[in-house]
């Protein structure tokens, strides 16, 4: 079974923050899979902290969520 996803936030070095969806079996496993990403396995620009958000809905859920606008015109299967 694959691991449910979290939500985080990402807090940069200057103050900014980035949303992301995180896989993990619960909230420790998820902020452990986190820091991993963005802080001790990122080479490339390193997080200052990760901020567990809570549990994400499914992937489906969050990507119509976050994709469609109200004005929008979506046709549902």
């Amino acid at each position: 079974m694959t691991a449910p996803w979290h939500d985080v936030e990402v807090v940069w070095p200057d103050g900014s923050k980035s949303e992301d969806g995180i896989r993990g079996s619960d909230r420790d496993h998820a902020l452990e899979n986190a820091e991993w990403n963005w802080i001790s396995g990122n080479p490339y620009g390193r997080a200052e902290r990760i901020e567990y958000v809570g549990p994400s809905p499914t992937p489906v859920d969050w990507w119509a969520a976050h994709s469609v606008s109200a004005d929008d015109e979506v046709d549902v299967l």
